[in-house]
């Protein structure tokens, strides 16, 4: 009786202890992972370059790019070829449209997504890119964590159609930044490779 007392004692102990590790590291994950998300809360404006894919069912461009958030609202995005040239520029300000072209002609659109299109051949939702790119739980979506609090899919109804954003992490520090992130709506799909993040106050 008294070694299965003792069993018994060893086995409970090992589950507790087991079961603290693992709550302890949840606790610490979704705190780091509010942190993250203060961070975007707070700090409004950033910057990333990398490289992005466009998809379609008729077409692809593979090209490196710059984003820079000036608010939740505002933002640009900078569309680079592989010598450094810059090809387009999309200045997304106030719910109004600018696109900059390779010869620095400009137009400007009331209907942003339907003129992007005209332009490029893909569907880009401007409404919410910026804010799908910072990871940022909301009302109007669907979000999925990994077991170490990192965000994992998002989904979002969008002008009736389903937007599913899958980031994916280089690794687990502080803050959690995504280095790879893909949104994918039916045959359309845009997809970032981010090689820096630059956050400012």
């Amino acid at each position: 009786m008294q070694f299965k007392h003792f069993l018994f004692i060893i086995i409970f102990s090992l589950i507790y202890t087991s079961c603290s590790i693992n709550a302890s590291n949840t606790l610490r994950n979704h705190v780091i992972q509010n942190n993250t998300n203060n961070i975007f809360k707070k700090k409004q404006t950033f910057q990333i370059n990398g490289n992005l894919l466009l998809r379609s069912h008729k077409k692809k461009i593979f090209s490196k790019f710059f984003l820079q958030q000036f608010s939740p609202n505002d933002y640009s995005i900078t569309f680079i070829n592989f010598i450094g040239q810059i090809q387009l520029k999309i200045i997304f300000k106030n719910k109004i449209l600018k696109i900059i072209d390779k010869q620095k002609k400009i137009y400007t659109s009331l209907k942003p997504e339907i003129d992007l299109f005209k332009v490029t051949g893909f569907i880009i939702p401007l409404n919410y890119f910026n804010i799908w790119i910072t990871e940022l739980p909301n009302k109007y979506n669907i979000h999925t964590f990994r077991k170490n609090m990192h965000i994992h899919v998002l989904k979002h109804f969008y002008k009736d159609k389903l937007w599913t954003i899958t980031y994916y992490y280089k690794n687990s520090n502080f803050p959690f930044f995504p280095n790879l992130i893909k949104m994918n709506q039916g045959n359309n799909s845009i997809t970032l490779y981010i090689n820096t993040w630059i956050i400012k106050s």
